[in-house]
């Protein structure tokens, strides 16, 4: 995955590597910061869905979303 056309949009969007990334969840999880993944805080779709359900977010109901919800859905089997 390449975040470079970010970094180009927007200048210093991107200030964590890929690698720096994935040792900072091992690092959470090996000392026990983080328990519980399934939390909204830690899911990028329940993070949506718990904000949309609390009003804290609203987007509009374009194909796209749509077809990312049927889509997450299918695989991860989530309202």
């Amino acid at each position: 995955m390449s975040f470079a056309h970010l970094q180009h949009r927007i200048p210093g969007a991107c200030s964590t590597t890929l690698k720096e990334g994935v040792q900072e969840i091992a690092d959470l999880l090996a000392t026990r910061q983080v328990t519980d993944t399934d939390e909204p805080q830690y899911d990028n779709h329940r993070g949506l869905v718990d904000a949309f359900a609390t009003g804290k977010v609203r987007a509009p109901r374009t194909p796209a979303c749509r077809r990312y919800r049927s889509e997450y859905t299918a695989v991860w089997g989530q309202s």
